[in-house]
């Protein structure tokens, strides 16, 4: 299951878990949570098939969310997350990020989305 991947590649990158520690949590992080943290979840899956009917790919949306009560943390935490990611173990491409802030909980975030090829075995 790519999630889990995911999970396994962002946890043992220790660069990222210098910054984060392991407060990188699937969906939602938990109530009152420690920052700065990272959420993932996939937010689109899609089958490849051929002419033929043949499934040989998967095309996966994740999303990456960045939370920190500091703007330069979660700027340095994405930097680590990008880096961690060229590493990752699929075609990586269609990166894009976005600055918020949560006004409710006065973090701010750091959206990044990444879209992933990986071909099936």
């Amino acid at each position: 299951m790519i999630e889990a991947d995911l999970y396994g590649h962002l946890s043992k990158d220790t660069t990222l878990t210098s910054l984060v520690a392991d407060r990188i949590y699937p969906m939602k992080a938990p109530n009152g949570v420690e920052t700065p943290y990272i959420t993932y979840m996939n937010v689109s899956n899609i089958d490849i098939t051929s002419i033929q009917g043949a499934n040989y790919a998967n095309k996966t949306r994740f999303q990456i969310d960045i939370f920190s009560k500091s703007y330069l943390e979660t700027k340095e935490i994405l930097g680590a997350v990008k880096s961690s990611m060229y590493q990752y173990k699929t075609q990586v491409h269609n990166f894009s990020s976005r600055d918020l802030y949560e006004s409710d909980t006065e973090l701010h975030r750091q959206l990044r989305s990444e879209e992933h090829t990986s071909e099936l075995q």
